[in-house]
């Protein structure tokens, strides 16, 4: 038995229409209109049953989660050694292409200059602060100014 089935094992057709579209709302109410339950049956649930299926609900949140990124784990490895392939490419548009792209994430994009001017061309004042720290003794006055 998976784990969805075992969280969903024993529920009946109402508490299954439930568990499902509350792992896909964040709220009781968002679920109960999904599942096109009323609010009087929900409650009628009691406090215990109710936190039974959010927590059921949560776990096939948790379950989906785990198998769709299992599913991007793979194709991420093909997709990472299509990319390479290409690097080899007869075109070579379509190799240089694939080469920065392999670069890139290995390596990270290369930073771009940016330049920045004060109005008027007043000089620059570059402040730094730090928080949740003191200002070590050497940074200068009490301001936060360097």
């Amino acid at each position: 038995m998976t784990d969805t089935a075992r969280t969903l094992d024993g529920l009946d057709d109402r508490e299954l229409a439930y568990v499902v579209a509350r792992a896909r709302c964040t709220s009781d109410t968002a679920a109960c209109r999904l599942a096109g339950i009323g609010h009087s049956t929900f409650y009628r649930w009691g406090a215990e049953r109710r936190a039974d299926l959010n927590a059921r609900a949560l776990a096939l949140q948790r379950d989906m989660s785990r198998r769709v990124l299992a599913t991007f784990e793979v194709a991420a490895v093909q997709a990472a050694e299509r990319i390479v392939a290409l690097v080899q490419h007869p075109n070579p548009n379509v190799a240089l292409k694939a080469a920065a792209e392999v670069l890139d994430r290995v390596l990270g994009k290369p930073t771009q200059r940016q330049e920045v001017a004060a109005p008027d061309n007043a000089p620059a004042v570059i402040r730094l602060v730090w928080e949740n720290e003191t200002l070590p003794e050497e940074a200068g006055d009490d301001d936060g100014a360097l």
